[in-house]
């Protein structure tokens, strides 16, 4: 990421994930706490907290008041990571070129981490001293609905469900609009809610939001295509598992095409907001161009 800002924000987002923890996490169980570490400190890129710092930066909100719901979508993303690491999952045995949580630990202690770490994103927001209760309530709200059986493990359950069948395109953008688009989007309506907007704002940055999670989601697909584990951190899957993905529907070419529309159309519908150059259209950027 080429932005200084976005640095900062990553860089932001790692210091109060580390600090949460720290104030968090007891004594019961050390083996526990470390697992819940290791799955939320290895590395990653923050996107989701940066969202969150994003549109809150844009929106005039103080950054006190946006890294409760920055670090509660890092904590919900690392649970989701290390349950679909799982065997009965996607079986992965690495995870940002590191063994999973359940390869390191056991799977037991896996699963019992992504449970923790997805409930103590709703303690990070329900906990704090910073925000109003109406926007802890809005916030949490948010939140599950975006993470639960109606947003991101519906997503899971399809791509499940999906393994060895051809999708449509357009099942294919709705599993993922649900997989990794629905927590995409709540970070940056977390943001908005910080700001206290209204329903019309709140409604355009989750259509910027729905834009960049299929934009998200092509790039994974293409890099799966071309890239190598070396270079991702992480097996490549998706043959293996004989899933639909934009690649193996349209094709490099269209699918990068599509890729390129998406990210047009997410930019166009932020310039309602900040005109270019802004770091948040270098986000966009990145997310479209990373190479893992």
């Amino acid at each position: 990421m080429k932005s200084d800002t976005i640095h900062y924000y990553k860089k932001l987002s790692d210091q109060k994930i580390t600090s949460y923890l720290e104030f968090t996490l007891t004594d019961f169980s050390p083996k526990l706490n470390d697992a819940i570490a290791f799955s939320l400190l290895n590395g990653g890129k923050r996107v989701r907290a940066i969202l969150v710092y994003g549109v809150g930066q844009i929106l005039n909100v103080n950054e006190s008041i946006l890294a409760p719901p920055a670090c509660a979508v890092e904590l919900i993303h690392a649970y989701s990571l290390v349950h679909d690491d799982l065997p009965a999952m996607d079986d992965s045995p690495l995870r940002r070129g590191q063994p999973s949580t359940h390869i390191k630990y056991d799977e037991a202690t896996a699963i019992l981490a992504g449970d923790a770490l997805l409930t103590l994103a709703f303690e990070c927001l329900s906990s704090n001293t910073i925000l109003s209760n109406l926007q802890k309530v809005k916030m949490i709200t948010e939140l599950a609905k975006a993470s639960g059986a109606s947003g991101m493990i519906a997503g899971q359950m399809q791509d499940i469900e999906a393994e060895g069948n051809t999708l449509t395109t357009q099942q294919l953008s709705e599993l993922h609009s649900l997989k990794t688009g629905k927590l995409l989007e709540a970070s940056m309506v977390l943001g908005a809610i910080a700001a206290n907007a209204d329903d019309n704002t709140i409604l355009l940055f989750r259509q910027i939001a729905k834009h960049i999670g299929l934009a998200f989601q092509i790039k994974d697909d293409l890099l799966d295509a071309t890239g190598n584990e070396e270079q991702l951190g992480k097996p490549l899957t998706d043959q293996q598992n004989a899933k639909s993905t934009y690649v193996s529907l349209l094709g490099i070419e269209e699918a990068q095409r599509s890729l390129e529309q998406e990210t047009t159309a997410a930019h166009q519908l932020l310039t309602q907001f900040v005109d270019t150059p802004h770091w948040m259209h270098e986000l966009i950027d990145f997310i479209g161009q990373r190479e893992k």
